[in-house]
């Protein structure tokens, strides 16, 4: 299970689940699951939930969704309940894909570009923020950020060029108060729904009101995978 942040009334998180009983192979988009933990069971379950761990969920109810262009695939959304109640499994026999992911390529990117379609996020590493190699500790200077009201990320996508991630208005501030909490120098950086653009013939990517900041210190792309 892998908890990715808050949302507006509730909290969501990532989990592989089970296999369903069926003669056809299970598929990672049969594993990934969207959960969805309404306010008020909030403080009651999430103290309970690691990353990476494993857990059995009773009473619980669920609902089908649509094909979404995020960094993974789900199939339903399991809501908790009033009743619900969240327990650790220990040694579960049943296998559990990891590589449940997907890294949107430069050329997805690209071809959405300027159109009224899918948002995407972006899962990159990042290289250069405001001007500042990430090379030592970089200080990010928030009076000019808050001046500009934006940050500009370049970000390198899975085996593809670096683009460029303009960050807006709260997106900014949680950037900031994230980048600021590590010991060390964050390195990799997802923004969920980003906007395409084309900046005097560069593809430029740019955050929504929607948009959410993740950022974690991980040195290769197979320390995600």
């Amino acid at each position: 299970m892998g908890v990715y942040g808050p949302v507006v009334g509730g909290l969501e998180a990532a989990i592989s689940t089970s296999p369903s009983r069926t003669t056809a192979p299970p598929t990672s988009r049969d594993l990934l699951s969207q959960v969805f933990i309404p306010p008020s069971r909030i403080e009651r379950h999430l103290p309970k939930m690691k990353p990476g761990s494993l857990y059995k969920l009773n009473n619980f109810y669920g609902s089908g969704n649509k094909t979404v262009y995020r960094v993974s695939d789900h199939a339903v959304t399991v809501s908790f309940s009033w009743n619900s109640e969240l327990s650790v499994l220990e040694d579960s026999p049943t296998p559990f894909d990891e590589d449940i992911f997907r890294f949107h390529s430069f050329e997805d990117f690209q071809a959405s570009c300027d159109r009224k379609g899918d948002l995407y996020d972006v899962v990159g590493h990042m290289k250069v923020v405001n001007g500042q190699c990430l090379i030592g500790t970089p200080v990010l200077d928030e009076v000019e950020i808050a001046r500009a009201r934006h940050v500009l990320v370049h970000v390198q996508s899975y085996d593809g060029p670096v683009m460029k991630l303009y960050l807006w208005d709260q997106a900014v501030r949680d950037f900031c108060k994230k980048f600021k909490s590590y010991e060390g120098t964050p390195t990799v950086l997802l923004v969920t729904t980003v906007n395409t653009k084309s900046l005097g013939g560069t593809l430029a990517l740019t955050s929504m009101s929607s948009s959410r900041v993740f950022m974690v210190r991980c040195p290769t792309y197979d320390r995600l995978l």
